[in-house]
């Protein structure tokens, strides 16, 4: 069982006229997991007389802060089934992502493995042992996976507002082609975050302050928290948006604040910086390739005429 087929579900029948307390009961009448333990969790207490929001928040590890925060405005502007949708949209919305960035990254890994696995070939060839081939593929493979341990190892390590996890992804944001996936990405989420939470009613401090937390990127992050001060002094959001900002994206922003239409410009927003984060990352995707075999074959061309040479030596 996963957030979006529950969310969706309780939206459904809420909207249908079924009481939420049956509804819990029957989202959770097939399944299992994490999620699905937790769900009955919230039914029971649900009819113990609790609320939605303050069952949920006893489970943080399967109900993050962002949709406790979310379901409790909710429950209190009437607006739950809006609310449980918008949540629902966002988790297919993240797992969107995630198979994008899946389906970018996936020929470039077998490409890195390949490439562990061939470029030691040469030494069989110079009548080395299997064991040196061997070590020389684990080798390779062992310095492949310790730049990405180490980023994994980071990145759990700074999570939330992190100065080093901020340095972190402003150098992915300098990675070319990669960079500016993860940046039209970032913005992408923000803008589909902020319609989600407007639509559903929070006020729009809570509103900015949330979306600025829902990029993915700690850097694009920073660009964006500015908009809470704005609307707290009485100013639109844009006018908090750092320099670093886009200027395409704060003018057409800048746009839909002055026209009254910034729905319609929020989905235009979300639907261009995705399309683009994806062109970048499609791109990416297809370069990489292209670099490991051009290292590739520098490497046997140098292996070859290291060879070569040794030959010539030879009284």
């Amino acid at each position: 069982m996963k957030h979006q087929q529950v969310y969706d579900g309780l939206a459904n029948m809420i909207s249908a006229g079924i009481s939420l307390k049956a509804a819990l009961h029957t989202s959770v009448a097939k399944g299992s997991g994490a999620v699905h333990n937790a769900v009955i969790a919230v039914a029971n207490a649900i009819e113990s007389g609790s609320t939605l929001a303050a069952a949920i928040a006893k489970h943080p590890r399967v109900f993050p802060r962002f949709d406790t925060a979310v379901i409790e405005v909710a429950e209190m502007s009437g607006r739950l089934p809006e609310a449980l949708h918008a949540l629902a949209k966002w988790y297919g919305l993240k797992l969107r992502i995630w198979h994008i960035l899946q389906s970018g990254f996936a020929y470039p890994v077998i490409v890195l493995h390949a490439g562990a696995f061939l470029l030691p070939l040469p030494l069989l060839f110079q009548g080395r042992a299997l064991v040196d081939y061997l070590f020389a593929v684990f080798s390779t493979l062992f310095y492949l996976y310790l730049p990405v341990g180490v980023i994994v190892v980071i990145f759990k390590l700074t999570r939330g507002n992190n100065p080093f996890r901020r340095v972190l992804d402003s150098a992915l944001l300098m990675v070319p082609l990669l960079g500016k996936a993860l940046l039209n990405l970032a913005f992408g989420r923000y803008c589909f975050g902020f319609l989600m939470l407007y639509q559903c009613g929070i006020p729009m401090e809570k509103t900015a302050g949330f979306a600025a937390g829902l990029t993915g990127n700690a850097a694009v992050s920073a660009m964006l928290e500015g908009g809470v001060q704005s609307v707290r002094r009485g100013l639109p959001v844009s006018k908090g948006f750092s320099p670093a900002v886009p200027l395409d994206f704060k003018a057409l922003w800048i746009t839909g604040e002055t026209t009254g239409r910034l729905e319609e410009t929020l989905e235009k927003l979300y639907e261009d910086r995705m399309e683009v984060g994806q062109h970048y990352l499609r791109q990416f995707a297809r370069w990489l390739p292209r670099v490991i075999y051009a290292v590739f074959v520098f490497v046997l061309l140098h292996s070859m005429i290291s060879r070569f040479t040794n030959i010539l030596q030879i009284p």
